[in-house]
């Protein structure tokens, strides 16, 4: 652009046929900058299709995170229903136990049914264990599947029916 100029002006000093000079270095000048402006006009659309192509598949790999945090979630929540059905099958078991403890007749029975309700009742301690941890990890899950909100709640939070 400085070398245009230059001769642009050095044109203008030199004697001569100054019209048609001007006119020359004028095109060359134009040229120059339509060229210029072409440049920076493609620089930008290649830019902005790079940031498109990226921005694609940043969004295909969240996709892919939010799909894998959903189906671990649902199996957390499996996991605790299963739990919770063994829960139950286990409270008839110490319920029977107890029964049989106080229904047993013998010191020998009741010794037994006595070791057996004890038994259970570690068990039972283990298994409420094992439901806090399995319910702990399926908030875990739900709360790593996030919140969707939709556009219109980003662009204005207070709009009705926005959380």
């Amino acid at each position: 652009m400085k070398t245009l100029i230059t001769i642009m002006t050095l044109a203008l000093g030199c004697g001569g046929n100054q019209s048609a000079r001007e006119r020359d270095l004028e095109a060359r000048l134009a040229r120059t900058e339509e060229a210029l402006a072409q440049a920076q006009a493609d620089r930008i659309k290649a830019e902005a299709r790079a940031e498109a192509a990226s921005s694609d598949t940043e969004r295909n790999r969240n996709q892919a995170i939010a799909a894998e945090a959903i189906k671990a979630a649902q199996e957390a929540q499996e996991i605790v229903e299963k739990l919770m059905f063994e829960v139950e099958e286990f409270d008839r078991r110490l319920t029977a136990a107890v029964d049989a403890v106080t229904a047993a007749q013998t010191d020998a029975d009741r010794s037994a049914a006595t070791r057996k309700l004890e038994q259970l009742r570690r068990e039972q301690v283990e298994m409420k264990q094992r439901v806090e941890a399995a319910k702990a990890k399926a908030a875990k899950a739900e709360r790593r599947k996030g919140q969707k909100i939709e556009p219109r709640c980003l662009d204005n939070p207070l709009a009705k029916g926005c959380p």
